[in-house]
């Protein structure tokens, strides 16, 4: 069939077009050639179009923006940043997340790397380090009003290394090496896990000054530190709660120049206290002379020693004492040897000791008996004034105001005479039954010591037997809730370091250094929940205003105000 005959019914002979079966006689025709090529043609268009199309895309230039820059209409946007990393990056293992902050002389933002974009960022060697410059490409999310960027192309992550750290003694530490890479040197005077980062407080080997070291368990596993240690360490300078901590940028920005020897009190020689000074602060040395006073602190006592040679006073915590053996023997004018690190504190060097086994004291003096034993007076409220500080006194009343302190709690207890405020702290009143029904309202007896505090005359009750409730008030403990969940309400200082479960809608999150701060509250209450870095780049995208949540957490006070920090973003869930 000629070409003029494409597109006619083979059959009647009637023109059929692009048809496949005739519609006038039925007949099946062939498909015509020039419409099968232009089909063939079109679907190869097509593919060659889109993977042009792919590959342009992908070597294109993106725009790069400043972080001021990015807005809310920017949502999903692909743009480039590039700004120096003021945090140290954070992996997840488990959600396979990578997580670092960077900073632009306008702004800072989060930014993260999922799954197989952070298998290619650390096959080809692209994890950033605090303090690096770095571009990084990727989609654009804001939520709230706050930036962060998704790196889903790891092949324009580009870094620049950060410039050779300068030496510098923790004393020279000012605000002008903020954000800058330093190396300092010094002792390690403590090491202490906190909810957040290993805290590691490092001593000037030149002077008395210190500098706190955070390292945050999911960036990198430090070498061991012990007390006594001297070390080296490469970090970025930065501030917390107005003083200076330096953030070391990967384990080996922290090497251990001097391990501190290990010695056994036992074998321990005794140093002259006169030869005691502040270059042996984190040493563990071994003293014995005599008890010239001792000093009751809060939570401990202050033991002064000499030895003819020089005084040091000899710091023993409560928990310490109660594993002294003849502690009743620690008294001025009997001898005493004790094995402790020295510790530099108020400008004066002091001995702490860390077991009751490390304390020998003899002597025929015995202390008489402790204010905690005397029998106690019983008193009106009215009565009491200065002529009774640090006096034993008994009193009965009704409380009238209860109101939660820094690891306790201040009553104001009155009868027909007079009120007094009454502190109970947490230690206590884990001890006292029911102490949800120590409320406004109650009638109580209690026995403790008279004290005075910014001019004003208190009771401080130090054992939960002291406090004794004759008539209940209002109970703060709520009619029950499900699942273990605690109202707002009934979180107390004597919960402090407890895990509870609250559950409340998010009043407003706020940006703090290391984290953000949200405000709970259910039909009770509102109370504070912390969300460090680490626990927030998890859950940041569900943690909004209006939301909805379920928060398990641990108790802290701090500036006597209750808060609830969760240790991980499993312990935060969207309530339905």
């Amino acid at each position: 069939m000629d070409e003029q005959q494409e597109g006619y019914c083979e059959s009647c002979g009637r023109y059929i077009g692009a048809y496949k079966i005739c519609p006038y006689c039925g007949a099946k025709v062939k498909e015509r050639l020039s419409v099968k090529a232009l089909k063939i043609f079109s679907l190869a268009f097509t593919f060659i179009g889109v993977i042009a199309v792919y590959f342009v895309a992908r070597s294109a230039d993106i725009k790069k923006v400043a972080i001021s820059d990015i807005k809310e209409e920017m949502n999903y946007a692909v743009v480039c940043v590039e700004g120096v990393v003021s945090r140290a990056p954070t992996f997840s293992k488990d959600a396979q997340t990578l997580t670092f902050y960077i900073e632009d002389t306008t702004g800072s933002m989060r930014v993260s790397a999922y799954r197989k974009d952070v298998e290619a960022l650390k096959s080809a060697n692209k994890i950033p380090r605090m303090g690096d410059r770095v571009t990084v490409c990727g989609t654009v999310r804001v939520v709230e009003g706050t930036p962060s960027l998704i790196v889903n192309m790891p092949e324009r992550v580009s870094i620049v290394q950060a410039p050779q750290a300068g030496f510098y003694d923790i004393e020279a530490i000012s605000d002008s090496l903020l954000n800058k890479i330093v190396k300092v040197s010094g002792k390690v005077l403590s090491v202490k896990q906190t909810t957040g980062p290993l805290s590691v407080l490092i001593g000037s080997l030149k002077s008395s000054s210190k500098i706190s070291m955070a390292i945050f368990k999911n960036q990198f596993t430090p070498p061991e530190l012990n007390p006594g240690d001297t070390i080296e360490v490469v970090g970025v300078v930065t501030k917390y709660k107005e003083q200076f901590q330096i953030q070391p940028r990967d384990s080996n920005s922290i090497v251990v120049i001097g391990k501190a020897e290990v010695v056994e009190p036992a074998s321990a020689p005794i140093t002259q206290i006169g030869s005691i000074n502040k270059s042996m602060v984190g040493a563990k040395v071994k003293i014995s002379g005599k008890i010239e006073s001792v000093k009751k602190i809060k939570n401990g006592m202050l033991i002064n020693v000499s030895d003819g040679t020089g005084v040091i006073a000899v710091l023993v915590w409560d928990k310490t004492l109660a594993g002294v053996p003849g502690k009743e023997l620690i008294v001025g004018g009997n001898s005493i040897t004790a094995f402790g690190a020295v510790e530099f504190y108020k400008n004066k060097l002091e001995l702490k000791v860390e077991s009751g086994e490390d304390i020998q004291v003899s002597g025929e003096k015995k202390a008489t008996t402790t204010p905690a034993e005397k029998k106690a007076e019983a008193v009106s409220i009215g009565s009491i004034d200065k002529s009774r500080i640090d006096k034993i006194v008994s009193v009965s009343g009704k409380i009238v105001k209860v109101k939660d302190i820094k690891n306790g709690k201040l009553f104001e207890v009155a009868d027909e005479t007079g009120s007094i405020p009454v502190v109970i702290w947490s230690k206590a009143l884990k001890y006292v039954k029911s102490p949800e029904l120590l409320a406004e309202g109650a009638n109580v007896s209690l026995k403790g010591k008279v004290s005075e505090y910014k001019g004003k005359l208190e009771i401080i009750v130090n054992r939960g037997e002291d406090i004794k409730l004759t008539g209940p008030g209002k109970s703060t403990k709520p009619s029950g809730t499900a699942g273990g969940v605690k109202r707002i309400s009934e979180i107390n200082s004597s919960m402090e370091n407890q895990r509870v479960t609250v559950s409340g809608v998010v009043q407003s999150v706020k940006s703090i250094s290391k984290g953000r701060v949200v405000e709970l509250k259910d039909d009770t209450g509102t109370i504070t929940v912390i969300l460090w870095d680490n626990v927030w780049s998890e859950v940041s995208e569900k943690v909004t205003e209006g939301a909805t949540l379920t928060i398990t957490g641990k108790v802290k006070i701090y500036r006597d105000k209750l808060e609830v920090i969760p240790s991980k973003g499993a312990d935060i869930k969207v309530t339905e």
